[in-house]
């Protein structure tokens, strides 16, 4: 372990004791009851939603739809956020079938916003935007903006909540900063200013000089930041282009006391964690998704899932409520038959961390599938979103309302590839 902070010192009384993290078990007795309970999985014409510009009603005007996210309390779980390359946000509540389910639509940023998260209660919503900055906006005032956060140099491509304190955010951009705000304070009358800045730079050394004779100097690059979350009371997680992911101290942005590395020096697109701190998922490059240990904070990956194609930092990854499923985006040139996405069992591995193929493909929805979550409060419903411009709400059963468009497949079955 880098540094000299304890696991302890960074997760404070969220620290869970060693044996709390599951061993990996042979799960393929129960495979069959897995899959006859997500071949249930469908989605009907009325859960389709195109994006579009407001006022408008052609297909002319969509956009992609980069970002969702549930609200863990906001109505009952149920309430789902969306945001689009234009910098629109959509709200819904998916107890009702999509069309009729929108709630609320408003206009965030003039530009793409790539990430959204919600505080505990689903009250408020942030919005990370290419226009350099995070915004703060109460749902329940028509959509009111609360806050502005200033001081990026260059998109802003991740933010995060803290858990027991939505006063404080973490936000990571293009610029290589990794920046703490606190809404209470450095409020500057149009915007708040950051409390800690933490820079992400990588070093590179040549090796010789241009006659080819021995040197010894380092130079350092800037690491854009592709997501950034919490980790416990105190503990940041950032990930960047080079495939690491660095762990800091939120109260001293100084220096990272740890970093996971993927085996491959490949971007990570996305990450998440599970309930209890005890494992992070990261999506990679490569075209895999890699399992940390975030109880002994081993260095290099204690699993590994794939099947599907990253071939975009706008792949996204969620895990269900009881976080025992893994979901992710997936697609790409020359990959046609990988779009969709992707559910993983996530203790379905053999004892050197190597996941059995995905469950399950939610096929059909067309472009890159980039921007996934799953209800919080109701495991047999989540949402996809698209380049092609749509969002789709996946959910079991089938009514009889409305035609299906589009229903679970198991994987392997109708052509979709096996990536190896």
């Amino acid at each position: 372990m880098e540094g000299e902070l304890s696991l302890k010192h960074i997760l404070g009384h969220r620290c869970p004791e060693q044996n709390q993290l599951h061993v990996p078990l042979n799960a393929s007795v129960i495979r069959n009851a897995m899959w006859s309970h997500f071949e249930r999985f469908t989605c009907h014409a009325e859960d389709e939603i195109v994006a579009r510009t407001q006022d408008s009603f052609t297909d002319d005007d969509s956009v992609p739809v980069l970002a969702c996210q549930f609200s863990e309390d906001g109505l009952g779980g149920h309430l789902l956020a969306t945001a689009d390359e234009r910098g629109q946000v959509v709200l819904m509540d998916t107890r009702r079938r999509a069309k009729q389910s929108i709630i609320g639509e408003f206009t965030a940023h003039n530009r793409v916003i790539y990430d959204i998260r919600w505080n505990r209660n689903g009250s408020e919503l942030v919005t990370a935007s290419a226009d350099n900055t995070i915004k703060l906006w109460d749902v329940n005032c028509l959509c009111k903006e609360l806050s502005t956060l200033k001081g990026h140099t260059a998109s802003v491509k991740s933010v995060d909540v803290h858990n027991d304190n939505p006063a404080i955010l973490v936000s990571g951009g293009r610029d290589g900063l990794v920046v703490v705000w606190d809404t209470r304070y450095n409020n500057r009358g149009t915007h708040h200013s950051p409390l800690r800045v933490a820079h992400c730079w990588t070093n590179h050394s040549s090796g010789r000089s241009k006659v080819g004779s021995p040197i010894s100097t380092v130079s350092t690059s800037r690491q854009s930041v592709t997501a950034v979350r919490f980790l416990g009371d105190h503990g940041i997680l950032s990930s960047s282009v080079d495939g690491n992911v660095k762990v800091w101290d939120k109260r001293s942005l100084h220096k990272a006391w740890h970093t996971f590395e993927a085996p491959k020096k490949l971007g990570i697109t996305s990450m998440v964690l599970d309930k209890k701190y005890t494992q992070l998922f990261a999506s990679c490059k490569d075209s895999k998704i890699y399992a940390f240990d975030c109880l002994r904070f081993q260095k290099y990956p204690i699993a590994q899932y794939d099947g599907h194609t990253v071939s975009s930092y706008y792949v996204k990854l969620a895990l269900s409520p009881d976080d025992r499923f893994l979901l992710s985006g997936s697609g790409g040139h020359g990959f046609p038959f990988s779009t969709g996405g992707y559910i993983w069992e996530v203790n379905n591995r053999d004892d050197e961390g190597f996941c059995q193929s995905p469950l399950v493909t939610l096929a059909g929805q067309g472009g890159e599938v980039t921007g996934v979550t799953w209800c919080p409060s109701q495991i047999s419903k989540v949402v996809t979103c698209s380049d092609n411009h749509d969002t789709w709400i996946w959910r079991t059963g089938n009514d009889g309302s409305d035609k299906v468009i589009a229903r679970c497949e198991r994987y392997g079955v109708r052509g979709y590839l096996r990536i190896r």
